[in-house]
């Protein structure tokens, strides 16, 4: 019985890991992937400008908050188009 809390506790520390890596990985989208109004959760002020900032194909955004979480929220507010290559 011992051994089986032993891997029920490993397991539910497992799954609970690696829902924490999806999420981390849904935060950052795919560069060209973006639409007008999507939103991303970010940790701070700065964070969010950062990547506002670097993300490419992103036009305009807006960093709003801070949410009660003292998260930010990037808002995508427009595009820019693909270069002509």
């Amino acid at each position: 019985m011992r051994k089986f809390k032993r891997a029920a506790i490993v397991g539910a520390g497992l799954l609970a890991f690696s829902g924490l890596g999806v999420g981390a990985a849904q935060a950052l989208p795919d560069p060209g992937q973006y639409m007008v109004g999507d939103t991303y959760k970010e940790p701070t002020k700065a964070a969010c400008e950062a990547d506002g900032n670097s993300w490419e194909g992103v036009g305009d955004f807006s960093c709003l908050g801070p949410n009660d979480d003292g998260s930010y929220t990037l808002r995508i507010d427009s595009i820019d188009p693909p270069p002509h290559g």
